[in-house]
């Protein structure tokens, strides 16, 4: 009895260890492309052809294999793009068709390429609100939330977020109408973004919210968004008014 419980015990603190491992681990891929960027796909060097050869790759998208045109041996990279192909995770082999026996190779070792989706970007409250400048210690907070359209966005790939404030239409400054929370660093995937409004100034305050995706840490893949990644903005801004109170009054005895 007693070494049964010992070898459970041990079982027991493996399943401890191993098991956070197990449900955090992470899916990556070889390429991300995002906001007309593209990649190559080529043989590797030194791969020898004969004369006729020809290229043959297969794109598996969402578990369904389809082969594309066939390639002359002289010309046979395949060049991936945001635009010819639909958003999601494309796992791409490639075969060679002898141009003497016309009979295929195995395909080689795949590569995966994510492209990734675009994102819409709300708040989780869009109805206009305010608040009286003498409410003492104001504290209003807005949250914006971001979200893949489609298909989840898949490990390695987070949010940044940029916030614009207008006050009475003029272009304001963070500090001029409270504090944006800082995100936690480039290790953790923030869907939502929070600025808590703490000004007694009055006016009317719009705020607009632009996404955009950045490589987190520990991705090895490669990610491509462009020179300038795109953005995705708030379909309206938040609109939050600050009212004036009302002069203060004299009382008198009489």
């Amino acid at each position: 009895m007693k070494t049964t419980f010992t070898l459970f015990k041990i079982a027991l603190v493996l399943l401890i260890i191993v098991a956070p491992g197990k449900i955090f681990s992470q899916t990556y891929y070889d390429l991300y492309l995002h906001n007309g960027t593209t990649g190559t796909i080529k043989p590797a060097a030194g791969t020898a052809f004969a004369a006729g050869d020809q290229v043959i790759w297969t794109d598996t998208y969402n578990g369904t294999p389809s082969d594309l045109a066939p390639q002359a041996y002289t010309s046979p990279d395949l060049v991936v793009n945001t635009t010819s192909y639909s958003p999601g995770l494309h796992t791409f082999t490639m075969r060679v068709r002898s141009g003497t026996t016309g009979c295929d190779s195995d395909p080689s070792d795949a590569k995966t390429v994510f492209i990734l989706p675009a994102t819409t970007v709300t708040f989780a409250n869009a109805t206009d609100e305010d608040y009286c400048e003498n409410v003492g210690s104001p504290s209003k907070t807005i949250v914006a939330s971001a979200a893949p359209v489609t298909i989840a966005l898949p490990d390695g790939i987070g949010y940044n977020y940029e916030w614009t404030i207008t006050k009475d239409g003029v272009a304001a400054t963070h500090a001029d109408a409270g504090t944006l929370t800082a995100l936690a660093g480039t290790s953790t995937r923030e869907t939502t973004s929070t600025f808590t409004m703490t000004t007694e100034n009055v006016g009317v305050y719009l705020f607009t919210v632009k996404a955009s995706y950045f490589k987190l840490d520990g991705n090895p893949g490669t990610v491509k968004l462009g020179a300038t990644p795109a953005q995705f903005p708030t379909a309206s801004p938040k609109k939050v008014t600050v009212k004036a109170k009302p002069a203060k009054p004299t009382i008198e005895i009489s």
